[in-house]
C-alpha cells in the first residue's frame, strides 16, 4: 500500500488547516441562536451553495462514489446527479416558502401547516434519520485516517470527531457555509487535475477524449438500465428535499430569491465532483483491479490513487486529499449541527419552553457535541458495517415519512391543508411510514419479496434490497394520507347534511 509522503502530509494538513481556521475568522463571533445556526439570515448564493457542498460532498460523494465506480461504472454517479437534481428541485419549488417562512428547521414548518403536535414527532424521526447519515459519513473518515496514519479505531474516530467540532462549534452555519466554498475549490481544483491523469492514462494514453469514450461506452451511465437509474436518482432526491441540512441553508438566505439561487449553484458544485470521483474509481477497477478483492481494499481506491506518485505529483496528490479530508469532516459536521439545531429548537425550545436565545445557543452548541460523541461511539461499535446501509437507514427514516407532507405543505395554503388534512392523520402517515421502513430493514436480500421486485423490474436484488425501506415508507405515508382524505371529505358531508 503505497505511503504518505513528507510531502503529501505538509500539503494536507495545510489544506485542512488553513480552510478550517479561514471558516472560524470569517464566521466571527456568534451573537445569537440564529447567528448561529442561520448565519444570521444574511447569506448570499456562494454562501448557501457552500452549506449545501459542505454537506452533499461528503466521503460517500467522493470515496464511496469512487469506489461504487470501481466496481460498476458511471452508474456510480447517481448520487451526485440525484442530489443535483433534488437542490434544484428545491430551489424552483421549495426555497420560497420554506425561506419566507422565517423558521429554522423542517419540524417547525411541518408543526405550522398540521399543529404544535407535528413538530416534536417529526423532530424526532428526522433526527434519527440525520443521525445515521452522520454516521455513514464518520465510519469511513475514521477507516480512512486510520489506514493512512496507522492509528486505532478509537483514535481515528476521535480524531474526526474533535475535527468536527472545531469546525462547527466555533464557526456555526455561517463558518461551515464559507469553509464549504473554500472546501469546493480546492477539492474540485485538485479532483480535475487528477480526472485528466486518470482519463489520460485509461487505456493507451493517447488523449484525454479516447479515455472518456472508452469509460462511457465500457461502463455508461445507462449499463444496469433505465429502471435502476430513475429508481436510484429518485430515492436520492427524496432524501435530499427533506434533508434538513440544505433546508437550513435555505433558512440561512437573505431573501427567498437568494435562497433559490444558491441551490441551483450548489448543484453545479455537486454534480461534476460525482463524475470526477467516477472517472478516478473507473481507472482503478481497470488498472488495480486487486483492490477489489475486499471491501476494506476497495474502499481506498481514490485515496491509493492520489497517493501514486508516478501519475498523481506529490502536492497535487497531498492537496486532494486534504479536500477529502475537508468533504468527510464538513459533511459530518454539517449533519451533527443539523440535529442540534433540530434538538435545540424543536425540544428545547418548543417543547419544554425555553426562550432565551442564549440558552438556545448553548442547547445547540452542547448538542453538537454530544452528537457527535455519540457518532464516534456507534461507529466504533458499528466498525465492521456498512456505511452504505445506515445512508440508505437515514433515507428511510427521514425521506420516507417526511417527504409528503412537507411536500403538501409547500404547494397547498394553510387554509386547505386544514379542510383535507387533519393532524392526527398527518402524525400517522409519518409514524406508520417510519415503522413500516423499519420493518422491512431486517428483509434478508434473497428472500421471496426482494427476488420478485428484481424480475418484475428488472433491477438487481441488492439494489432492490437497498431501496426497498424507502419505497415502503413513501407509500405507507401516501396510502395514509389519501385515506386520511377520503375519511375527512366523508366527515364533511355527514357534517353537511
Amino acid at each position: 500500500m503505497a505511503e504518505l509522503t513528507t510531502i503529501h502530509w505538509i500539503c494536507l494538513l495545510l489544506t485542512i488547516l488553513v480552510v478550517i481556521v479561514a471558516g472560524i475568522l470569517y464566521a466571527g463571533k456568534q451573537t445569537g441562536a440564529a447567528g448561529f445556526s442561520l448565519a444570521g439570515r444574511k447569506s448570499g448564493p456562494l454562501m448557501i451553495a457552500g452549506a449545501f457542498a459542505g454537506s452533499a460532498l461528503g466521503g460517500a460523494a467522493t470515496v464511496g462514489t469512487a469506489t461504487t465506480a470501481a466496481y460498476d461504472g458511471l452508474v456510480a454517479w447517481y448520487f451526485t446527479l440525484g442530489m443535483g437534481i433534488g437542490m434544484v428541485l428545491m430551489g424552483i419549488f421549495y426555497a420560497r416558502k420554506l425561506r419566507e417562512s422565517e423558521l429554522e428547521t423542517v419540524p417547525q414548518f411541518l408543526g405550522l401547516n398540521f399543529g404544535r403536535v407535528a413538530a416534536p414527532v417529526a423532530s424526532i424521526i428526522t433526527c434519527c434519520g440525520i443521525f445515521f447519515a452522520c454516521s455513514g459519513s464518520v465510519l469511513p473518515g475514521s477507516h480512512l485516517i486510520c489506514s493512512l496514519m496507522g492509528v486505532p479505531p478509537a483514535a481515528g474516530a476521535g480524531i474526526l470527531v474533535l475535527l468536527m467540532v472545531a469546525y462547527i462549534t466555533f464557526g456555526g452555519q455561517k463558518g461551515s457555509s464559507f469553509s464549504g466554498v473554500l472546501k469546493v475549490a480546492v477539492l474540485f481544483t485538485a479532483l480535475l487535475a487528477a480526472t485528466f491523469i486518470a482519463l489520460y492514462n485509461y487505456h493507451d494514453g493517447s488523449s484525454v477524449w479516447n479515455g472518456m469514450s472508452s469509460m462511457f461506452a465500457e461502463k455508461g451511465v445507462f449499463n444496469k438500465g433505465g429502471m435502476y437509474g430513475f429508481s436510484y436518482i429518485a430515492a436520492t432526491v427524496v432524501g435530499t428535499i427533506t434533508a434538513q441540512m440544505y433546508i437550513q441553508g435555505l433558512y440561512s438566505a437573505s431573501d427567498a430569491r437568494t435562497a433559490s439561487r444558491g441551490a441551483y449553484l450548489g448543484a453545479l458544485f455537486t454534480i461534476p465532483v460525482g463524475l470526477m470521483a467516477c472517472f478516478i474509481g473507473m481507472y482503478m477497477g481497470e488498472h488495480h483491479p486487486e483492490m477489489l478483492e475486499s471491501p476494506a481494499k476497495a474502499s481506498l481506491v481514490m485515496p491509493m490513487f492520489l497517493l501514486d506518485a508516478s501519475l498523481v505529483p506529490s502536492w497535487v496528490g497531498g492537496i486532494a486529499l486534504g479536500g477529502l479530508a475537508l468533504c468527510i469532516i464538513s459533511s459530518a459536521a454539517v449533519q451533527a449541527l443539523a440535529v442540534s439545531t433540530m434538538f435545540s429548537r424543536d425540544i428545547v425550545g418548543d417543547l419544554f419552553g425555553v426562550k432565551s436565545d442564549r440558552a438556545i445557543m448553548m442547547a445547540n452548541r452542547l448538542g453538537m457535541v454530544a452528537v457527535a460523541l455519540l457518532v464516534a461511539g456507534f461507529c466504533l461499535w458499528q466498525w465492521q458495517g456498512s456505511s452504505l446501509w445506515l445512508n440508505y437507514l437515514s433515507m428511510a427514516l427521514r425521506g420516507g415519512g417526511v417527504v409528503f407532507p412537507l411536500t403538501l405543505a409547500i404547494f397547498l395554503s394553510r387554509s386547505s391543508l386544514s379542510r383535507h388534512f387533519t393532524t392526527s392523520w398527518v402524525l400517522a402517515s409519518m409514524v406508520i411510514a417510519t415503522l413500516g421502513a423499519l420493518a422491512v430493514l431486517p428483509v434478508p436480500q434473497d428472500s421471496s419479496l426482494v427476488q420478485w421486485l428484481a424480475d418484475s423490474s428488472g433491477i438487481t436484488p441488492k439494489d432492490i434490497h437497498d431501496m426497498l425501506p424507502v419505497v415502503v415508507g413513501m407509500l405507507f405515508s401516501g396510502i395514509v394520507l389519501l385515506i386520511g382524505v377520503l375519511c375527512t371529505a366523508l366527515r364533511g358531508k355527514r357534517e353537511v347534511k
